[in-house]
C-alpha cells in the first residue's frame, strides 16, 4: 500500500505549489499559502503569532474541511496516485484518509 505524510503546513503548501491545478476545487488552500509564505514578512515580534496562525489555517483545512467532505479527500487520494494520506501537525495525527 503507497502512503504519502503531510508533516505540517509546509508541506501541503510545497504540494499546493507544485500541483496549481488542485487550488481550483481547493480554493482555500491559496489562503494557506498566502499565509505561509508571509511568515517572515514583517516584524519579527509577531512571527510566532504568523506561526501559530499558519498552523491553525492548516489545522482547520485539514480537520474541517478535508476531514468532514469525502469527494475532497478522495481527490486528494486520487491527485497523489496513494491508497493512504496522512496529515501531521507537530507530529500528532490530525487526518488519515485510506481506503477502508
Amino acid at each position: 500500500m503507497s502512503e504519502k505524510h503531510f508533516s505540517g503546513p509546509e508541506d501541503l503548501v510545497k504540494w499546493f505549489k507544485e500541483n496549481p491545478d488542485m487550488l481550483g476545487p481547493f480554493p482555500w488552500g491559496q489562503s494557506l499559502v498566502g499565509h505561509f509564505d508571509s511568515i517572515h514578512a514583517g516584524c519579527k515580534c509577531n512571527l510566532n503569532a504568523r506561526k501559530a496562525n499558519v498552523d491553525k489555517i492548516y489545522s482547520d483545512i485539514v480537520t474541517q474541511i478535508i476531514g468532514k467532505n469525502e469527494s475532497l479527500a478522495s481527490m486528494i487520494k486520487n491527485q497523489l496516485k496513494t491508497d493512504k494520506v496522512t496529515f501531521f501537525l507537530a507530529e500528532k495525527v490530525l487526518l488519515e484518509i485510506n481506503d477502508e
